[in-house]
């Protein structure tokens, strides 16, 4: 530090060592720059449904590796129009449902994360988007607050996710026709969502 100055850091001198790294085979070579795909990484998951690889009929392959697969109900089609392949339900009783996920044992809710995209085509009528059945000490008893946590959407556009007496909700409604990736997570307690 010099008197007067406010502190600061400085180099006098920088010298490298060592000998370049040269590829004779490169020379006179334009490098490419190219993009792949982010893929996501599915070892972690306890599930995960895609219709990139749905075949158009039977059960929806669960993607996690965990043999977890789902089954359809409704009459739930494949659309693949604008080049993502995507399940197309009408709001009349379709959904894909998997039983027999475990869930963490003893007292309390359960941390838990799900995500997807969506995207609506109306509002005329209140959608589910996901839900988890069933109390979260594994037992079927009378829930309490923080209990069965699912998602809504109502004719106003708000996603609500509820628990139980414990739900919480946006203050921007979602539009129709318009691609939407969300994420809920849940880390325990009245306040961990």
């Amino acid at each position: 530090k010099i008197a007067g100055q406010p502190n600061y850091f400085r180099i006098l001198e920088l010298e490298y060592f060592g000998t370049p790294e040269y590829d004779p085979d490169a020379h006179g070579v334009d490098v490419v720059v190219k993009s792949l795909p982010n893929v996501p990484n599915t070892d972690w998951l306890e599930v995960y449904y895609d219709a990139k690889n749905y075949s158009g009929s039977g059960d929806v392959q669960d993607e996690s590796g965990n043999d977890r697969d789902g089954t359809l109900y409704g009459d739930i089609s494949l659309n693949s129009a604008d080049g993502i392949h995507k399940f197309d339900f009408d709001g009349a009783g379709d959904y894909i449902v998997r039983t027999g996920i475990p869930t963490p044992t003893g007292a309390g809710s359960f941390t838990h994360t799900v995500s997807m995209w969506f995207k609506l085509d109306s509002l005329a009528t209140a959608v589910l988007l996901w839900g988890l059945a069933g109390e979260p000490d594994g037992t079927d008893g009378t829930p309490s607050g923080s209990d069965i946590p699912h998602v809504a959407i109502g004719t106003n556009g708000l996603i609500s996710w509820a628990f139980w007496a414990n739900d919480v909700s946006n203050q921007t409604a979602v539009d129709i026709n318009r691609w939407y990736h969300c994420v809920w997570t849940y880390s325990g307690g009245t306040s961990g969502r």
